[in-house]
């Protein structure tokens, strides 16, 4: 029997195979480094953004038991955590975030999409334009409130006013980003595609609504913020039952300033909510990802 040489790896494997472990070492380093920055940058937002508002609790505390004003106008921290616990779990608290988001939806939907049709017809029908822009300029600095009573006395009490009124609000930014974004495409483009046969749908879908996109989801964004405010607005005076709006009307003719107060966060904290879920999340995956904007840094 012949012994055969045990093979050795040579300088040189072993030279690749330690320069491979140091590599992949150092990425592991690199990983955990870029993973606790980050975690490091997300604690530091979370601070800076709670700093101010760690004050605002302190001031009000101090001025509802140190001040000696009436808890009544200026009920202390505990008794506005109560009346929002109490809220929650009664489940009535939900159920006026619930009522508040589909009068927001409802209308909103039915706004922006009507905001985006007429924007970009107008932005390719001159005719239209000369009726359309000239009336969305005049109604657009109008607040929504102001036509509150205006849509009590046409549609009454209820849903259907308070969604009315967010279709209104929402669709004039809508509307004139949508037009104005329309009027930015490139006109060769749009030719290129005439050209090659594209016509209605197919020109809107492949040409005008993707150059038009950063605009429109401006417009969007800014339509909503308004919805938003329109449906607090109408539902302090029109709505019935349940609501965010309804519920501080209702809880301030009862002298409840902590429901009161309860109803402005729950405001703020879906408000809020919607924008950085929806919106921000909205324009990361479309314009920002495939380069159309720069990301905010």
């Amino acid at each position: 029997m012949v012994n055969r040489p045990s093979q050795q790896p040579s300088k040189h494997d072993a030279g690749v195979q330690s320069d491979a472990l140091a590599a992949a070492a150092k990425s592991g380093d690199l990983l955990l480094t870029d993973s606790g920055s980050a975690l490091r940058h997300l604690l530091g937002q979370i601070v800076r953004a709670g700093r101010p508002l760690l004050a605002v609790l302190i001031l009000w505390e101090l001025a509802a038991r140190i001040l000696g004003w009436s808890p009544i106008l200026v009920p202390p921290l505990a008794a506005i955590f109560e009346a929002m616990w109490v809220g929650i779990i009664s489940g009535t608290l939900p159920r006026h975030v619930a009522w508040t988001l589909f009068r927001l939806f409802s209308g909103f939907l039915l706004g922006a999409a009507f905001g985006i049709v007429a924007g970009m017809i107008s932005a390719r029908v001159k005719w239209v334009a000369d009726w359309t822009v000239p009336l969305v300029s005049l109604f657009l600095p109008i607040p929504a409130l102001a036509f509150v009573p205006l849509f009590i006395l046409w549609f009454g009490l209820g849903n259907v006013p308070v969604i009315l009124l967010v279709a209104m609000a929402s669709s004039m930014p809508v509307f004139m980003n949508a037009y104005t974004g329309t009027l930015t495409v490139d006109p060769l483009q749009i030719n290129a595609a005439e050209s090659m046969g594209a016509r209605g749908r197919a020109l809107f879908r492949r040409v005008i609504l993707p150059g038009s996109l950063p605009y429109v989801l401006s417009g969007v964004r800014v339509g909503f913020a308004r919805g938003w405010r329109a449906v607090i607005a109408g539902e302090t005076v029109s709505a019935t039952g349940f609501g965010l709006g309804w519920m501080i009307f209702t809880a301030r003719s009862f002298l409840q300033t902590a429901n009161v107060l309860v109803g402005i966060i729950f405001i703020g904290v879906v408000g809020l909510l919607c924008e950085k879920l929806l919106w921000e999340t909205l324009e990361q995956k479309t314009v920002v990802k495939w380069g159309m904007v720069q990301e905010a840094r």
